[in-house]
């Protein structure tokens, strides 16, 4: 049987996940960006699930082609899922990874605002620091993500992209995943923070976030 192929996309939240997400499910790719459309499992939770009970990291999961925004982030625990990127690629290696990036001053910024501060205070709240002190927790994690995925994928490049929202243009996304999916970019939109934070106040209601 051949192996069913995965898109993982492994940059943080506040990384455009949304705009790649609609683009994605927009050309009929199943999609869980956080939390499933169609059920109440939420990505991260799963994922770290599997990763305790020793499962593949993506077991239970396997009906859906592509995963974004793979986090948890309560008062008491932040689970960061893309940080395991070299796991998935060893379990799924012919998958493909996306890494989103943009300025990291941007990214500070927004996740910084995002749900009106709410999202910086819980991340605090679970290092035990103000909100100050956990951006420069981000900048570390940040940069530290991106050198160890480009790191990984130096010798492994033809499954990997990495991908600028602010600068690139999505055809470069279209080109990387065919001919196992095709998409169209002309769905590509840019999803603000007001439209993705109407997607997610639900969530964040419930506490998912």
């Amino acid at each position: 049987m051949t192996e069913k192929r995965f898109i993982f996309v492994i940059g943080f939240n506040r990384c455009g996940l949304t705009s790649i997400h609609m683009m994605l499910r927009g050309n009929g790719i199943r999609c869980v960006q956080y939390q499933a459309d169609d059920s109440n499992t939420v990505l991260g939770t799963a994922i770290a699930a599997n990763l305790s009970a020793g499962r593949p990291l993506m077991a239970g999961l396997q009906r859906y082609s592509a995963f974004l925004d793979m986090s948890i982030v309560t008062p008491e625990f932040v689970f960061e899922g893309c940080r395991l990127f070299w796991q998935m690629h060893a379990e799924y290696p012919n998958s493909y990874f996306i890494l989103n990036t943009r300025p990291i001053e941007n990214w500070i910024d927004s996740r910084a605002l995002y749900l009106d501060g709410l999202y910086a205070e819980r991340y605090a709240d679970a290092f035990g620091y103000d909100e100050v002190k956990i951006q420069q927790v981000w900048r570390k994690q940040y940069l530290a993500h991106l050198s160890d995925v480009r790191a990984h994928f130096a010798e492994d490049s033809g499954k990997f992209l990495e991908f600028n929202i602010e600068e690139d243009d999505p055809v470069l996304i279209a080109d990387f995943l065919y001919p196992d999916f095709n998409v169209d970019p002309a769905d590509w939109g840019h999803w603000n923070a007001t439209d993705f934070d109407a997607l997610v106040a639900e969530e964040a209601e419930l506490g998912h976030k």
